[in-house]
C-alpha cells in the first residue's frame, strides 16, 4: 500500500540513479518511474516500487567459460 510505504524525494532518487535532480525529474516520465504527486510542486517516489522498477530494468552480463568446448 503506498500511503504506508517509505517515500523518496526526487533528489534521493537522482542520488540512488547518479544522476543530476533535474535529469531524474525528466526521467519521472520519460521512462515511467512510479511517483505520487502530493501537491503541486511536491513529488514522492514510493521505494518499493523504484526499487521493483530499477530491478526489471537491471542488465546482468552472462558469464560463459573461457574454456572452449571441443
Amino acid at each position: 500500500m503506498v500511503a504506508t510505504e517509505e517515500m523518496m524525494t526526487v533528489p534521493e532518487m537522482a542520488e540512488r540513479l547518479r544522476v543530476p535532480t533535474q535529469r531524474a525529474y525528466r526521467l519521472l516520465d520519460e521512462v515511467g518511474i512510479p511517483y505520487v504527486r502530493v501537491s503541486e510542486r511536491r513529488i514522492r517516489i514510493p521505494r518499493g516500487a523504484f526499487e521493483e522498477w530499477l530491478t526489471a530494468r537491471t542488465f546482468r552480463a552472462e558469464r560463459h567459460s573461457e574454456t572452449p568446448s571441443l
